[in-house]
């Protein structure tokens, strides 16, 4: 199978019997699936172990209306869901927008290929029977589950970053002097095509460990912005204005400007539906930032853009790659 190529060229990952079996194993840490089950989902590594235990599997249509996938919920009394978190945004949006609420069956929803934010859980929580649990997953295509954390957990953290949970069964990470995140073990894949064999991984993500030993990301590598002398980690920053009425995602970016000879820091902000006066979104925005004091001083942006967001991949995350290059277009 191949990474999703968020931050670097799509690579060939080689998984050998004993770590898919490893992987199939770790998804009785994660939830419980008997012959009972009703599970959506269209990930591989989610339908077999359904299967397995005899559950019944839906595969959603590549590309599904929240409508249709409201329906199947409904419909077919699904007990289990397995998500990415933009899909999980448009049908929590889908959901407000038409008073509409998920199933009394659903017993668990699994999130999972994406950073989940605290402001997407909060009103996700309004739209789930009270006995639904909530499993955000950490893992990558080399080696995955490696932490996961439960919704309550996870909107009880009151510190910087985001919180993904205590490592799993199996799983061993290590952080380096330069803050990224290295995970090893049994689930972790055999090689890439063409390569060694594999001890460990480099994730890309940086991230510390709290005194409980729980993962606590604090953005990507290649996402840092310099700033003078200052380092700007945006996943610290991001959840925050995305709590901001009106405000369905956001991106802060670093754009190179040869006139001051530094990176220039460009917060780039995707309205809700129903919020497309651009001028007074970026307005209040801006207001928020810096009269509330949302976020530190030296991490303000130099400009705030209103606009769509460019994703990348099925599980349609923000293509920063192509975002930097579209800013960078722009008339100076």
């Amino acid at each position: 199978m191949f990474t999703s190529g968020t931050t670097d060229d799509p690579r060939a990952v080689v998984h050998t019997a004993r770590s898919i079996a490893a992987v199939l194993s770790a998804s009785d840490d994660i939830c419980e699936l008997d012959a009972d089950s009703v599970v959506l989902t269209d990930q591989l590594h989610s339908a077999i172990p359904a299967l397995l235990a005899g559950a019944r599997v839906l595969i959603p249509r590549r590309n599904a209306r929240p409508a249709d996938t409201v329906d199947s919920l409904h419909h077919s009394k699904v007990t289990h869901a397995f998500l990415v978190p933009s899909d999980l945004h448009r049908l929590v949006s889908y959901c407000e927008r038409r008073s509409l609420a998920f199933p009394n069956t659903l017993r668990q929803l699994v999130l999972g290929a994406g950073p989940v934010n605290r402001s997407l859980l909060v009103r996700l929580r309004s739209l789930l029977p009270a006995s639904t649990r909530v499993t955000s997953v950490y893992g990558l295509t080399e080696m995955a589950p490696v932490a996961c954390v439960d919704m309550v957990e996870k909107l009880a953290w009151q510190g910087d970053g985001d919180l993904v949970g205590v490592p799993l069964p199996g799983a061993s990470v290590r952080i380096d002097h330069a803050r990224e995140l290295y995970v090893s073990g049994d689930r972790l894949c055999g090689r890439y095509l063409g390569g060694e064999r594999l001890l460990e991984v480099a994730t890309g993500d940086l991230a510390r460990l709290d005194d409980a030993r729980r993962v606590v990301l604090l953005g990507r590598s290649k996402d840092m912005i310099i700033r003078g002398h200052y380092n700007v980690y945006p996943a610290l920053y991001e959840d925050k204005i995305a709590e901001i009425p009106g405000v369905a995602r956001c991106a802060l970016v670093g754009v190179w400007s040869e006139e001051v000879g530094d990176e220039r820091i460009v917060l780039v902000v995707e309205p809700t539906a129903g919020n497309r006066d651009a001028e007074k979104l970026r307005r209040r925005v801006d207001q928020a930032l810096r009269i509330d004091a949302l976020i530190d001083s030296l991490a303000l942006p130099d400009e705030i853009v209103v606009m769509d967001l460019p994703e990348l991949g099925r599980a349609h995350k923000i293509n920063r790659g192509a975002l930097r290059e579209r800013l960078g277009q722009r008339p100076a």
